[in-house]
């Protein structure tokens, strides 16, 4: 009896280790598979996060280009003496500079770490010129040293958009 109860005993407990043995089975296949789910559903959400960055970098890029292009189109355009669409295309030239600068400074807090396209040490001198040129221009002496400056500046913004990929 002693050796049927031990047999009994032994049946029983090896019995409850067998499914104490499934259940940590059944547990360990379960949590592989809600993990590898886990990892799927982040790759599958961060893979349009992704894609927004991509697109955002290259359409700000492209919209900097744009805007260096405009303003030295309209540089091109500015008369060496005080004309009367002088203030006109100064406006144009300031307003395309102004968008470079903000595109820059959000491209830069939405990367973080102050991830610049372009040099904030382009911009700076570029919008001091303008308002030595606007001031010129309301005092009615010669523009040409600012349209000069002003034109260098420009296509040193413009080569340095250009340069970004």
């Amino acid at each position: 009896m002693n050796k049927g109860s031990y047999r009994k005993g032994y049946a029983r407990g090896s019995h409850s280790m067998g499914e104490a043995g499934r259940s940590r089975g059944l547990l360990h296949t379960l949590l592989t598979i809600a993990l590898a789910i886990a990892l799927v559903v982040v790759l599958i959400t961060s893979a349009p996060s992704l894609s927004f960055k991509n697109d955002y970098h290259s359409l700000t890029v492209e919209r900097i280009q744009r805007e260096c292009d405009t303003a030295i189109t309209y540089s091109r355009y500015l008369s060496r003496t005080a004309a009367s669409n002088s203030n006109a295309q100064l406006a144009v030239i300031r307003s395309s500079v102004y968008t470079i600068q903000i595109l820059n400074e959000s491209y830069a807090s939405l990367q973080g770490g102050g991830a610049y396209l372009v040099d904030t040490g382009l911009i700076t001198p570029i919008l001091t010129t303008i308002d030595n040129y606007y001031t010129r221009l309301t005092t009615g002496t010669s523009t040409a040293d600012n349209q000069t400056e002003l034109s260098t500046e420009l296509e040193a913004l413009q080569t340095a958009a250009a340069a970004l990929k």
